[in-house]
């Protein structure tokens, strides 16, 4: 009679800065465990179990960071805001297809044309 026993594998994913940890992730997964029967059959008596949710929700929260924090053209946008008029000169009234904000540039110089300054999704 064979037995195999179950193992764990765990991945551990961390993003963090020189001072920082940010972000914190596992993706585990854990292998059934079971014997050989009688019959020569292999019969589980435990299924494997596979779990990423915390690597899905590591992902969207490194995306958001990016965005609100590493993203120069955010901040530019903020100083101009005030003025609807200076704002109108750089962004279209247009939402943005990817992320939903009003970002996308019409002016060369200042961003690529068609590209949000949001999400760098060309529109």
């Amino acid at each position: 009679m064979m037995i195999w026993e179950r193992v764990v594998h765990v991945q551990l994913f961390i993003c963090k800065t020189e001072i920082a940890e940010i972000f914190r992730a596992k993706c585990l997964f854990v292998n059934g465990s079971g014997c050989e029967g009688d019959e020569c059959l292999m019969q589980a008596e435990q299924d494997s179990e596979y779990d990423d949710s915390e690597v899905e929700e590591l992902k969207l929260k490194l995306i958001k960071y990016v965005i609100e924090k590493l993203n120069p053209m955010i901040a530019q946008l903020n100083l101009i805001k005030e003025d609807k008029k200076k704002l109108k000169e750089f962004v279209s009234d247009n939402e943005c297809e990817e992320c939903g904000n009003f970002g996308i540039s019409i002016k060369a110089d200042f961003y690529p044309i068609g590209k949000c300054c949001y999400c760098g999704t060309e529109n």
